[in-house]
């Protein structure tokens, strides 16, 4: 399988603090892969480095068979806007503005001309398609969740990167969304989480075990 992650030697230091230190990783096409660790260890610095949000780092990273060392800010922009979606934990939502808009906001970054159809469809993917026109802030925790996956997927990314996405949500509602990623990855996408929820490490297919920022253990599921 074509790696679409392969990371070399990565470190990366906040002032004195040392946040990474020497991280290999590869993840092949439709891997499911689970970071986990204890908080402070690393997961979201690996993950923001693997989505390219973060590039003060030391050490080598391809993407999709690209080094993105020689990758421009808007190459590396249009790389993330056309095959990565992010689910964050803290959802980071227009809350004033409608569901549907939301979903559309990656779309005006990169524009396609099917993107309101596109949206519709992962909206109604994520169980939401008769809540489009409603305000953000009328949603539940777990709906705006759904509505920040379905921003994540309606350009059918090749990887999914998440952050934390069950950690502010009940038993019942992060079962859901662990099923919807379950879902994506059955059809193929990569999906890549940091989490400190087990029931993702059980239907992913690779976990990866952090602490202190290196690698203590990594095994296939």
């Amino acid at each position: 399988m074509t790696d679409v992650v392969e990371a070399t030697a990565l470190r990366r230091t906040f002032g004195a603090r040392v946040a990474l230190e020497g991280v290999d990783l590869r993840v092949a096409q439709g891997d499911f892969l689970a970071i986990m660790g204890p908080s402070g260890s690393g997961k979201s610095t690996l993950l923001g480095i693997i989505g390219g949000l973060d590039t003060s780092y030391q050490g080598s990273l391809k993407l999709f068979g690209q080094a993105t060392s020689v990758l421009s800010d808007r190459e590396l922009s249009l790389l993330r806007g056309k095959r990565i979606g992010f689910v964050f934990q803290a959802f980071f939502l227009l809350e004033h503005q409608s569901v549907l808009d939301n979903v559309l906001v990656p779309s005006l970054f990169v524009p396609r001309t099917d993107a309101k159809t596109a949206a519709l469809q992962a909206l109604d993917r994520v169980g939401l398609a008769d809540r489009a026109a409603d305000r953000v802030d009328t949603l539940s925790g777990g709906q705006r969740q759904r509505v920040a996956i379905a921003r994540a997927i309606a350009h059918q990314p090749s990887m999914l990167l998440c952050d934390e996405p069950t950690g502010n949500l009940d038993k019942e509602t992060a079962s859901r969304i662990v099923e919807i990623f379950a879902s994506l990855h059955r059809e193929g996408t990569t999906v890549i989480c940091a989490t400190h929820e087990d029931r993702l490490a059980e239907v992913a297919t690779t976990t990866l075990r952090l602490s202190e920022g290196r690698v203590s253990k990594e095994q296939a599921s």
